[in-house]
């Protein structure tokens, strides 16, 4: 126990140690791999195996790889001066509106997943609302996209106008949250407060009295996943002290487990190598309505769920989510050191994106770089390579086109809402 627990400890340490106690976007990260890492400890006492190693290892490679490309970066740079005119800041605002309109009209459309009697499966039902999943999306990684946009925007333009949109973004996506039936609605919240933080370079920094105020925070957010735990009737969890004990596996045990099957168990297989092409055919084909002439093919976190929950491969069956994470999906397709030197480089890429958004100087910058450092934070956690990039690029083009539209549309319209007596411009 004390050497994967002195591990854990070491890797979220050392980074906040470089950073001089203050939460970056890597911390965020690596406080999830840490607690994950502990889950791959405690299987592999049951199983006989060393997983948890390998994870360490990989983990440390990450953190390696974005360290050197951060000094790198860094080194001569300065603040960087925006260029965000009046025009731009009324885009933003229609943007805005327009993203958190179609994430409310998902809602309205598809139901509140969270007063479903059925929501454990309803939660994840994100193309109910027709129009092409477009206001899923949005629902999903539009609502993210502005907010953490609109709050890099303003730490480099403090009025009271950009202000009041950043207010309106943020309770938009809390009330999203906890509305979307997932257990980690007000968890999700409190974590993208942190990178919002620390991409407006203004990250929390952690001393006796704020950690003791965002340990609350974490405590009322475990509670309320918790308090949603109970309504999910595949987890068996009747009463309180069950669905405490099984949020402490879902922050361990449980993200851990398919990353762990899928290193012992497929890995030598006769797939090996191919799962990475059979995400992208799954994924091609159920998004653009390509038929590649393969037959039913099933990304990887669908084939390990369906092998631990014994539920059939088929498009019939609700398969359980489940989420493999970075390094396990490296090591199924390309073995143990393919998977390490990959995030390395998943380490210097996320490095790189991080740097980007602290230099950018236009608002569309701010919006499609952030939802970028999303991304790649979602994909080291969860996995799922072809899955993050190809909704990386779906949404990017669709913020950026209402972007656009916006910004085209602002002359005419910022006069009419009169928003020009309110924006300066810098």
């Amino acid at each position: 126990m004390l050497l994967p627990l002195s591990t854990a400890l070491l890797l979220i340490g050392f980074v906040l140690a470089v950073d001089r106690g203050r939460v970056s976007p890597l911390a965020i990260t690596v406080a999830f791999l840490s607690a994950i890492l502990l889950g791959y400890w405690m299987l592999d006492i049951g199983a006989g195996t060393s997983v948890w190693i390998f994870y360490a290892a990989a983990n440390a490679a990450m953190i390696l790889g974005y360290r050197l490309v951060w000094v790198v970066l860094s080194r001569g740079s300065g603040p960087v001066p925006a260029a965000i005119s009046r025009r731009a800041i009324v885009a933003l605002r229609l943007t805005s509106l327009t993203v958190i309109v179609m994430a409310a009209y998902h809602l309205v459309a598809s139901g509140i997943p969270i007063l479903r009697p059925d929501v454990e499966v309803e939660r994840f039902n994100f193309t109910a609302s027709g129009l092409f999943g477009i206001p899923g999306r949005m629902y999903l990684y539009g609502l993210p996209a502005v907010v953490l946009g609109s709050t890099v925007v303003q730490s480099r333009m403090a009025h009271p106008a950009v202000g009041r949109l950043v207010k309106v973004n943020w309770i938009s996506y809390a009330l999203a949250a906890m509305l979307s039936g997932f257990k980690g609605g007000l968890l999700n919240v409190i974590v993208l407060y942190a990178l919002a933080r620390a991409l407006s370079s203004r990250p929390i920094a952690l001393n006796a009295s704020k950690a003791l105020r965002y340990a609350l925070l974490i405590i009322a957010a475990l509670g309320f996943a918790t308090a949603v735990s109970l309504r999910y009737s595949s987890l068996g969890a009747a009463d309180m002290p069950a669905a405490v004990q099984y949020m402490g596996a879902r922050l361990t045990v449980i993200p851990a487990l398919p990353g762990h099957h899928a290193v012992t168990e497929l890995d030598g297989g006769p797939q090996t190598g191919l799962y990475l092409l059979d995400d992208l055919y799954h994924f091609i084909s159920k998004y653009f309505r390509i038929d590649l002439g393969a037959g039913p093919v099933f990304p990887l976190d669908k084939v390990v769920s369906s092998q631990l929950y014994a539920t059939p491969l088929s498009d019939d069956s609700f398969i359980v989510p489940v989420t493999v994470g970075a390094a396990p999906g490296f090591y199924v397709d390309f073995g143990s050191a393919a998977a390490i030197i990959g995030m390395a480089v998943m380490g210097a890429v996320y490095a790189y994106l991080v740097f980007r958004v602290l230099t950018t100087r236009t608002v569309l910058g701010s919006c499609v770089l952030s939802l970028a450092v999303y991304f790649l934070n979602t994909f080291l956690v969860n996995g799922s390579l072809v899955y993050v990039v190809l909704n990386l690029a779906i949404v990017s083009v669709l913020v950026a086109a209402t972007y656009a539209a916006c910004y085209a549309a602002s002359q005419v319209i910022e006069g009419a809402l009169g928003f020009s007596v309110e924006v300066p411009a810098t």
